[in-house]
């Protein structure tokens, strides 16, 4: 499957997840996580050809906020939010597409 940036899909079972952390400085950190089912996310960017995994955003970014980054971090006065990264194979066999990207 192409995937493509405004893709959005529900996961039908928990995913690992990794959850990347952005600052206003050169650093970009991230935890392995679990995304719970019945989540909803949407890619946020084209991935090249030769990419194994989506950079995303949970539909519920701020409800799952506090489950994908630590409370350390979310007050640190550099954090500048989270995003996700998926492997597309975890997306291909647990996740369904229920809106497919404007372009």
């Amino acid at each position: 499957m192409p995937f493509r940036k405004g893709q959005i899909f529900k996961t039908l079972r928990p995913i690992p997840v990794t959850s990347m952390t952005e600052w206003a400085a050169p650093c970009t950190l991230g935890d392995k996580r679990v995304l719970p089912a019945n989540e909803e996310f949407k890619i946020d960017i084209d991935p090249p050809e030769t990419a194994t995994a989506v950079v995303a955003a949970p539909l519920n970014y701020k409800q799952l906020h506090k489950a994908f980054v630590s409370w350390k971090d979310r007050w640190h006065p550099l954090y500048r939010g989270y995003y996700l990264c998926i492997s597309m194979k975890s997306v291909e066999s647990d996740c369904t597409l229920i809106k497919d990207s404007e372009t």
